[in-house]
């Protein structure tokens, strides 16, 4: 028996996590869902294609991002132009795409929970911690007596008729770290120890002698996600908010979303797609990527696009808002996007409220000064 090199150098990369995932962009309280897919028609993508697209549009941005590890001979079978055609929608929405051959490891480890199959990335996702959820289970190409058999029997399953946010939220809620440390056991023998058997074994068959060092296995390597394609940098953004006292609740989707509550569209002047630009109630100006409407009037803005009700100019820390037929409002509070503070201030408006004193952004709440 040999152990598991790679499970090895994953959980070498644990005391890595915060760095992993500050690499993939998350923020503090963010919480990160691993969509794993093996290959074949009893995968993930191959039962259920929309579920990317489907977690995508039911989980706040603010709250979570999305990363998907596909097999890699779906990438070298089908090609990659294939696969990021087939995810193009997912990754203008915000999908971390992570690329065959380095990376998974790395963003598993970073992992808040792991939607996979049964592959083999789910079980090492088990093995490593991470929560674990089954959204498609192939059982004729499982022994049930294997490692895999039992995690089917112990994860949640996903029901794909049923709203996912809450049941990624259920599967992470009911992680049960020492019944996957018990699975992970029934899959890897030596664990921990593979680097020194591995070059002990390879100096023998040299017939060398070993050197005097101990062996380790190091961390694996931070994840780099796919980059965007030019103009899908952030994406179009429908925005729910509830007033709540002198506070509002600002959720933000991305992809194709249906909130429950009235939302309104929020799009970046470096959008491309001139479409989403037209139809936007607010449009959000940043001066690290100016699109069009760069150092253009309010006046100039809301004649060139009638649709929309507020340019919010984002930096340094502070959002600057002009509402159409109203006056400049600077709104300053600690978040890492504050345009999102835009979306609050147009509700208040749209009911004749007062401004904040409070977003509240999952469960944080940010207090606002608006003057």
């Amino acid at each position: 028996m040999a152990g598991d090199l790679c499970l090895d150098r994953m959980t070498a990369g644990l005391p890595w996590r915060e760095r992993y995932r500050e690499r993939l962009g998350l923020r503090d309280g963010q919480r990160l869902v691993v969509v794993s897919s093996t290959w074949g028609p009893g995968s993930l993508l191959g039962r259920r294609p929309e579920l990317v697209g489907r977690l995508l549009a039911e989980l706040p941005v603010d709250e979570y991002r999305v990363a998907a590890v596909v097999h890699p001979n779906v990438w070298h079978g089908h090609g990659a132009w294939q696969l990021r055609a087939w995810l193009a929608d997912c990754r203008k929405a915000g999908l971390l795409l992570i690329p065959p051959r380095e990376g998974w490891r790395a963003a598993v480890v970073a992992a808040d929970c792991v939607l996979g199959d049964h592959g083999s990335v789910t079980l090492y996702g088990a093995a490593v911690g991470r929560p674990v959820a089954l959204a498609a289970f192939d059982a004729d190409d499982v022994d049930p007596e294997t490692a895999m058999g039992a995690l089917a029997r112990s994860v949640p399953h996903i029901d794909a008729d049923a709203p996912l946010r809450p049941q990624v939220e259920d599967a992470i809620g009911r992680h049960d770290a020492a019944r996957c440390a018990e699975i992970a056991e029934m899959a890897v023998a030596e664990r921990g120890g593979a680097a020194s058997i591995l070059r002990r074994l390879m100096y023998e068959l040299m017939g060398l002698p070993e050197p005097a060092s101990a062996a380790r296995a190091a961390p694996v390597p931070p994840a780099v996600p796919e980059p965007p394609e030019w103009g899908h940098g952030r994406p179009a953004l429908l925005a729910a908010c509830e007033l709540i006292g002198a506070d509002v609740r600002v959720e933000r989707f991305a992809g194709k979303a249906r909130p429950s509550r009235p939302a309104h569209l929020v799009v970046d002047d470096s959008e491309v797609d001139e479409r989403l630009r037209e139809l936007a109630d607010i449009i959000v100006r940043r001066p690290e990527a100016p699109g069009p409407l760069a150092g253009v009037s309010g006046e100039r803005v809301f004649a060139a696009l009638p649709a929309c009700r507020m340019v919010a100019d984002v930096a340094d820390g502070r959002c600057l808002v002009l509402p159409r037929g109203g006056e400049l409002l600077r709104v300053e509070g600690a978040w890492p996007d504050p345009a999102v503070f835009a979306s609050a201030v147009l509700a208040c408006l749209d009911r004749g409220r007062d401004m904040p004193r409070r977003v509240l952004i999952g469960r944080t709440a940010v207090p606002v000064t608006v003057t």
